[in-house]
């Protein structure tokens, strides 16, 4: 921290609650607007000095992962006020979106871009192409906070299609899944720190069996039928965030609380409730490891459905497990990660990491005591290559295996963290 000589020797002992801040400055701004990064600061000229809110407000502005580093310098006026001065280091807004996975036979692609300070006023812009053995497109643009820092908004609307896997009780068969959606969603922050949503999305999803023809009592799919939905969400959360980016290492926790309700025309069996619990934890350990936790639990409409909403998927959760290779109507998913940095370069840093996950279902119409016989245990190691210039350019690497099948295996590869 850039602390100039005369605040170092005279100022700290001399500050005091009498003394008021004559004048905030923002220097090397390039592509933040000084309106947006004022709007961020909970102190304002007038206010009385505190040594602490000054560094709390610098610390803030670093969490916002808009600057590579945010400084300051205090000086004493002739009347005694102070004038402050918060010196920024921007980082490249606008990153690649990259990442690949592979399952046996299966392959999970992504391609994109985006732009996390798009009109330097920290909102969000970007568009997703993905394979995930069909072909998806996804646009979004969020503003998490407006300039009132009180409010603030979400949008996407794309088109994702995947094969999935479908469970007939005794019967697994594979679709073709195509959905389109468009989605949009209103923030409330109560602080700096606890957020309100509410949004809704609209959607229209087809299923075609790609399978054989197959029969499951009631009904016989032929292969190449159809069938699909009209769907509305609308879903809320309460989420709590205060994590410190800390270089190539986080400190904090975060936590959200999210229900949503899916209701499906001319299907009940693809209606639900879903109300889900996560909880994280980043905990700097030593001069260069950091261990990461994350725990999940997530109820839903108990039907007996080819629909449930949770899956065990090793994009999603469980590292190394495949494609959605279960389905359930209760989750409980455990994530411990521990990096470690090996080097730190002037342009990026290098880490290793170590992880174990863990998911549980609760089968469709089960009971909660069914979580531990559905269980799936994946452990793993990988590598993290981080660059100091640019937002979230961390090129991920991790190869997971089935810890009581070892020859059951995936390899990931793909940029940011995986949770």
């Amino acid at each position: 921290m850039k602390i100039t000589l005369l605040f170092f020797f005279s100022f700290v002992t001399s500050l005091s609650w009498c003394q008021k801040i004559a004048s905030i400055d923002f220097e090397n701004l390039k592509k933040s607007k000084t309106e947006f990064v004022a709007a961020q600061l909970n102190v304002s000229i007038g206010d009385s000095v505190s040594l602490d809110l000054i560094e709390t407000n610098a610390q803030f502005l670093r969490d916002l992962n808009l600057f590579l580093s945010v400084d300051y310098t205090i000086d004493t006026l002739p009347n005694s006020d102070v004038s402050i001065s918060y010196i920024f280091n921007e980082a490249i807004s606008i990153y690649p979106i990259f990442s690949i996975a592979g399952f046996k036979n299966q392959l999970n692609l992504q391609l994109g871009a985006a732009d996390i300070n798009f009109l330097g006023k920290g909102n969000t812009i970007g568009v997703i192409y993905q394979f995930y053995d069909r072909h998806s497109i996804f646009f979004y643009q969020n503003s998490p906070r407006h300039l009132n820092n009180r409010t603030g908004h979400e949008f996407s609307v794309g088109r994702k299609s995947t094969v999935e896997p479908l469970y007939f009780n005794d019967h697994t068969a594979n679709f073709n899944f195509d959905n389109y959606h468009v989605s949009l969603g209103g923030n409330l922050w109560l602080n700096r720190y606890l957020k309100l949503n509410l949004g809704g999305m609209y959607m229209f999803e087809q299923y075609t069996n790609v399978d054989s023809t197959f029969d499951i009592g009631n009904k016989v799919f032929e292969n190449r039928e159809q069938f699909s939905f009209n769907k509305i969400q609308i879903r809320s959360s309460v989420s709590y965030r205060r994590i410190q980016y800390l270089f190539e290492r986080r400190s904090g926790f975060a936590a959200t609380i999210f229900a949503e309700n899916i209701q499906t025309s001319g299907n009940p069996l693809a209606s639900f409730f879903k109300g889900t619990v996560m909880a994280n934890c980043f905990i700097p350990l030593f001069k260069r490891g950091n261990l990461t936790l994350q725990h999940k639990f997530g109820l839903a409409t108990n039907n007996f459905s080819p629909f449930a909403p949770f899956v065990i998927d090793g994009y999603l959760n469980v590292r190394g497990s495949g494609n959605r290779i279960a389905r359930g109507t209760g989750e409980l998913i455990f994530n411990t990660e521990y990096l470690h940095t090996l080097w730190k370069h002037p342009w990026f840093y290098l880490q290793a990491n170590s992880f174990v996950d863990i998911g549980m279902l609760r089968p469709a119409g089960g009971v909660i005591n069914e979580f531990a016989d559905n269980a799936f245990y994946y452990g793993g190691l990988g590598l993290r290559l981080q660059s100091r210039k640019f937002y979230n350019t961390i090129l991920r690497v991790d190869y997971g295996f089935n810890l009581n099948h070892i020859a059951d295996n995936g390899l990931t590869f793909g940029f940011g963290h995986f949770f």
